[in-house]
C-alpha cells in the first residue's frame, strides 16, 4: 500500500488550486467579457487563467510544489473566483459594482437619486490645468452669475477675490468631482452633509464611468459644538476637504 508523502499531498492541492483558477478565469472570460471589454481587463483574466493553469503544470512535471504562503495566497483567489464569480462578471460586464447588502441598506441607509449639477464637462476640459485651477464653469471667472459678484465690475480684482472665495472650483466640481453626472447617494440620511443632531456620518456617492462600470465614493463626516469636519465626495458631487474648530463649542449642531 502506498503512502504519500506530505511533499506530494501539497503539490496535489497546489494542482487543484491551480485548476479552479484556471477554469474560473475561464468562465468570467467567457460569461464576463465580449468584445466591447476593456483590454486591462481582458489581460487581467487572461493573466489569471495562465497563472492557475501554470500552478496546476508545474508539480506535474516533476518540479517541487511551491511555497507555502504563495498556495495558501492561490487558494484565497481560488475562493473569492468560486464565491464571488457572477459578482465579477457584473463588474466586468458593466452591470454593477460589489452588491451591497440588501437588508443593512433597508435597515441603516436612505437612498436618493441626485441630477447632474449641469450638463457633462467635456473630457478636454478635464486635463487643462488653467480651467480646473482657475476657472469657474458655474459663475464664470467673475462670478458675474452668483449673489457674490452680481453687479460687480469685470476687474482682474474681482477676478482675484472671487477665486479666493471659490480656490480651484472646476477641480473640486468636474475635475475630482462628479457633480456633471448622475449620482446615487446611499446612507444613513442621505443626502445630508452632516448628521442631525451631531456625530459621524458615511455615505456614498455613486455614478457610472466609462459608461460600464459603476463607481462608489465615500465621505465621511464629523458634528460636534467643537468641530464641524469631513473629507471626500459630498452629495453635491464635489470632493472636498473642510475642518472648523470652536474652544467655547459655539458651532451649531
Amino acid at each position: 500500500m502506498s503512502h504519500f508523502t506530505i511533499s506530494e499531498i501539497v503539490a496535489l492541492v497546489q494542482i487543484g488550486i491551480g485548476s479552479i483558477i484556471a477554469v474560473a478565469g475561464l468562465g468570467i472570460a467567457v460569461f464576463g467579457m465580449d468584445k466591447k471589454s476593456h483590454p486591462i481587463p481582458r489581460w487581467g483574466v487572461i493573466g489569471l487563467v495562465c497563472w492557475g493553469a501554470w500552478l496546476a503544470v508545474v508539480p506535474l512535471t516533476g518540479r517541487s510544489h511551491d511555497s507555502l504562503p504563495a498556495i495558501a495566497m492561490s487558494a484565497l483567489v481560488a475562493y473569492v473566483l468560486v464565491r464571488h464569480g457572477r459578482h465579477i462578471i457584473a463588474i466586468l460586464d458593466g452591470v454593477m459594482w460589489w452588491p451591497p447588502n440588501a437588508k443593512l441598506i433597508r435597515r441603516v441607509c436612505w437612498t436618493v437619486h441626485l441630477p447632474p449639477k449641469r450638463q457633462q464637462v467635456q473630457a478636454i476640459k478635464k486635463i487643462n490645468p488653467i480651467w480646473l485651477l482657475f476657472a469657474n464653469e458655474d459663475d464664470g471667472w467673475f462670478g458675474e452669475t452668483s449673489d457674490w459678484g452680481r453687479g460687480r465690475p469685470k476687474s482682474l480684482v474681482t477676478a482675484v477675490l472671487w477665486w479666493l472665495r471659490n480656490p480651484a472650483h472646476n477641480l473640486t466640481w468636474y475635475g475630482l468631482g462628479i457633480a456633471d453626472r448622475d449620482r446615487v447617494i446611499t446612507g444613513p440620511f442621505a443626502p445630508s452633509t452632516h448628521r442631525p443632531g451631531g456625530g459621524w456620518l458615511t455615505c456614498w456617492s455613486g455614478c457610472v464611468v466609462f459608461e460600464r462600470f459603476w463607481l462608489a465614493l465615500p465621505f465621511v463626516s464629523y458634528l460636534s459644538p467643537y468641530a464641524k469636519a469631513y473629507i471626500g465626495w459630498r452629495p453635491s458631487g464635489a470632493f472636498g476637504v473642510k475642518l472648523n474648530l470652536s474652544v467655547f463649542g459655539r458651532i451649531k449642531v
